[in-house]
């Protein structure tokens, strides 16, 4: 009993020190943080399973109805890369949310790791998004009906727009470090 109630007094003595307190995981982040943070989290990991998810199924109809227009072997990496996108995002989604509310702060690889591997899948997804327009583009082109859907336009809408924000943000880095030269 003596070495317990040493202990008690010992934790409350601890726990009013301010090393104690800096040792939280949590120490600066508001309760808004948080609950934005997961908005955000929540939000990409939806859309990635929705557009993911649409490309699937859309590549599995043109499968089932033996479409012979859409052979190609852009529609068999397609498919490949949505799901390996679909295992990133829900992988990525889990770290985030576990270091986030374990440590404080998202997912971060070892600096070596995230240059080269973000390098990487920003180049390999970049080329997906070009591989997806090239082929929706060239169904459209020979007018393959058995491809018409939805999920195509969709796609294709979606992979418009990750163009254009691509080049908004390229232009964007532009004309950041031109600043920084002219200071």
């Amino acid at each position: 009993m003596k070495y317990f109630c040493s202990y008690i007094l010992d934790y409350k003595r601890m726990a009013n020190t301010k090393s104690i307190k800096s040792l939280s995981p949590m120490k600066n982040s508001s309760p808004v943080s948080s609950v934005v943070f997961l908005i955000v989290q929540i939000i990409s990991l939806t859309i990635n399973v929705l557009i993911n998810w649409t490309m699937i199924s859309w590549i599995q109809k043109l499968d089932k109805t033996q479409c012979e227009c859409s052979k190609d072997w852009k529609k068999s990496g397609l498919e490949y890369w949505a799901y390996f996108s679909l295992f990133m995002g829900v992988l990525t989604f889990i770290l985030n949310i576990f270091f986030f509310f374990a440590y404080g702060e998202s997912f971060k690889y070892s600096r070596d790791f995230t240059r080269y591997f973000t390098g990487l899948l920003s180049i390999l997804s970049f080329m997906n998004t070009i591989g997806t327009l090239v082929y929706i583009y060239n169904l459209k082109s020979i007018d393959c009906k058995c491809s018409e859907d939805i999920k195509r336009e969709i796609l294709y809408i979606y992979n418009w727009l990750k163009v254009i924000l691509m080049i908004i943000v390229f232009i964007i880095m532009i004309v950041f470090i031109a600043s920084l030269k002219k200071v």
